[in-house]
């Protein structure tokens, strides 16, 4: 009789924990026994679409973190070796550079690289130039480190033969492209509205620099394109000048004949590239200086102490007025202006019935410190 009551509890106790179980499944307990009597079932891991989804955006922003970062830490590297390259390059010619702090961060969308009171001087007593900025900032494209910004800050303080100048510019930007060499294949220096305290104010400023020469390539052929524009220069009403107070346009566009090397050092590199005969080819040269109009084309070398001697062909009008206001001012040697304006004056012409002033084609030469017109010369410096 005991046994028959315990077994008795023991299906009850038995159908009460299927009962519970039934209850959490949202089964009948008839069904929570059936379904205990049947095989179980192995375990599915099931992933949805979303899950999916989500892995594979997470997996991609991983990869273009961690490659933004190989690519930027790459990056503050190559800068690493070109300040030092600068640096020594600098020094080897009597210049030198200081800062009070430089800080690098291969986190986007941080800076590159930040220097805090910067300064370039130089190192000779008998040349006094200085130029303070307070602050320089390095970036780069998120995708392409080899594309390059660096941003000025705005008030610049120079000093020049003892006087200092405080230049406002409101945007100065500085764009660098690298090529797969990691060398500079294009370079553009840019300002607008340039205010230089009561001294002169400047429309627009330009310099682009783009590499030409092919690496397998040597000699005298083209190694890099340049183009310099400066607009709308305009001079304190303070100073007196010989011609107008603005100047509209200068514009001068170059190649560098035979390719630069690269070296330990840029000075280096400069000499090298003399010695095997490299020069500068302008193209194309423009001043339109009122009443000076001149354009013209020639030829830019340097000598051993990196003298200019530029040459240029011209075709000029008002250029004998010109001159005459610039010998009032004393700016040009009266003897000089006197010779060469006769020479001038036998070969000018109208180009048009309309024009106020003679055309008139003639070399005009800088060299050994001395300005020339027709081989005359009117000025030294």
């Amino acid at each position: 009789m005991a046994e028959k009551e315990e077994h008795t509890r023991q299906q009850a106790s038995v159908e009460d924990v299927l009962e519970v179980k039934a209850i959490f499944e949202g089964l009948k307990p008839d069904e929570a026994a059936v379904s205990e009597n049947q095989p179980k079932r192995k375990f599915r891991f099931r992933i949805s679409k979303a899950g999916i989804a989500a892995f594979l955006f997470t997996a991609l922003l991983t990869f273009i973190w961690m490659w933004v970062l190989f690519s930027r830490s790459y990056a503050i590297g190559l800068i690493k070796n070109e300040i030092v390259k600068i640096q020594n390059s600098l020094n080897e010619a009597g210049w030198d550079v200081a800062y009070n702090n430089i800080s690098f961060s291969p986190a986007y969308p941080g800076n590159l690289a930040t220097v805090q009171d910067f300064q370039f001087y130089s190192l000779y007593q008998g040349r006094t130039f200085k130029a303070e900025i307070p602050k320089i900032e390095v970036s780069a494209n998120l995708f392409n480190p080899h594309k390059i910004t660096i941003r000025l800050s705005p008030e610049i303080k120079v000093s020049l033969r003892r006087k200092n100048y405080n230049l406002d510019i409101p945007n100065p930007l500085i764009l660098m492209d690298l090529d797969e060499e990691d060398r500079l294949a294009h370079l553009i220096v840019s300002a607008k509205e340039v205010n230089v305290r009561h001294t002169a104010q400047i429309g627009d400023v330009l310099f682009s620099a783009v590499r030409k020469t092919p690496a397998n390539k040597s000699g005298l052929v083209p190694a890099w394109g340049c183009s310099l524009l400066v607009g709308s220069l305009r001079f304190d009403k303070k100073y007196e000048i010989a011609l107008s107070d603005k100047i509209d346009m200068i514009f001068a566009e170059a190649d560098v004949m035979g390719k630069v090397h690269g070296s330990t050092s840029y000075r280096s590199a400069i000499y090298e590239w003399l010695e095997a005969g490299g020069y500068i080819n302008m193209k194309y040269v423009s001043l339109n200086w009122k009443p000076l109009a001149l354009v013209g084309r020639g030829s830019l070398y340097f000598n051993e102490k990196l003298e200019p001697n530029l040459h240029l062909d011209t075709s000029s009008k008002g250029l004998a007025e010109s001159m005459d206001s610039m010998l009032q001012y004393q700016w040009l040697d009266g003897k000089g202006v006197f010779v060469s304006k006769i020479l001038l004056g036998n070969k000018a012409f109208k180009l048009s019935p309309k024009d106020k002033y003679l055309t008139v084609i003639a070399p005009i030469d800088y060299k050994d410190s001395k300005l020339l017109i027709e081989n005359i010369t009117v000025a030294k410096f």
